[in-house]
């Protein structure tokens, strides 16, 4: 019947979140209590209302941290060039000054070719 009050039918042992907590923990807390909704008080004062966080405030929040985390793997990509014990990784990944970051280093005699996946054959190596 809807001709009642809301008074008759809110919550009242409210699950609240915090402005400074973490996204997982209202995550959990919400996935514990089954609710799609928290409001957001100030922790010193639980009557001062900053807003409400959703289901899908959280879903947009993961999606754009991926978004970040995909963007931060393109941009910090780093690329190993041997000191000549492989040529043909430096010519299939580039020369040294037109990569992002450079690590000068020996490779190491059991090395794996990223080209071919398998260790360089004797005529492979200088």
């Amino acid at each position: 019947d809807l001709g009642g009050t809301i008074d008759h039918v809110m919550h009242r042992n409210l699950v609240v979140a915090y402005p400074d907590e973490t996204l997982r923990g209202v995550a959990d807390r919400m996935a514990d209590g089954r609710l799609g909704v928290l409001p957001v008080v100030e922790r010193g004062n639980p009557t001062a209302l900053r807003g409400l966080i959703t289901q899908f405030d959280l879903l947009r929040a993961r999606g754009r941290m991926l978004e970040e985390e995909r963007h931060r793997e393109q941009v910090l990509a780093l690329h190993v060039f041997s000191t000549g014990r492989f040529p043909r990784w430096e010519s299939r990944f580039g020369s040294s000054a037109a990569a992002t970051a450079v690590v000068e280093a020996p490779a190491p005699d059991d090395a794996i070719d990223p080209a071919t996946n398998q260790q360089p054959t004797e005529t492979d190596k200088p």
